[in-house]
């Protein structure tokens, strides 16, 4: 992925958590790896197509997604459950929405997905065949979430004649 895209992106779903839980994350080292695979429990996937393709993908643990939960719909959540799930989807649509807006201020025209839901460690979502660039990031008392970016410039074969 190019960096004039890694940094907006990074910023803008910094942001976001910013804005929506209301903590500044604390971002970690970058790191790559070369498939998109979380050993996170429960992950939201956010697939991009157009003039770039590939997913958006950003882990959390259980205790994570339910803090994260309860301080979004002001209910003690203990246990993920439906309205866990939504309201971590609903974080989903603000980092779609984020991303979209980044990458139309750099002239990129893309199809943002709705984000879905997947739990389980150990999942490898292959939309493209890139490697991820990872971005750790800390939530204070709430724990750690992992973005993982496998975005590329989609390859333009010019039609034939």
């Amino acid at each position: 992925m190019k960096a004039e895209f890694v940094a907006p992106l990074a910023k803008e779903i910094v942001e976001v958590f910013h804005s929506v839980i209301g903590i500044a994350p604390t971002l970690g080292a970058l790191s790559t790896r070369p498939d998109n695979a979380t050993r996170h429990q429960i992950n939201v996937t956010i697939l991009i197509s157009g003039d770039l393709e590939g997913v958006i993908v950003y882990g959390m643990s259980i205790r994570t997604a339910d803090k994260i939960a309860s301080k979004m719909t002001g209910i003690a959540i203990v246990t993920f459950d439906q309205t866990a799930a939504t309201a971590i989807a609903e974080l989903g649509l603000h980092v779609s929405s984020a991303t979209d807006a980044a990458l139309a201020k750099h002239g990129r025209s893309v199809y943002i997905a709705p984000p879905t839901i997947v739990r389980g460690a150990n999942v490898s979502v292959s939309a493209v065949d890139h490697p991820s660039l990872v971005i750790p990031m800390t939530l204070a008392e709430y724990g750690e979430v992992e973005v993982s970016l496998s975005v590329k410039e989609r390859d333009l074969v010019p039609r034939a004649a």
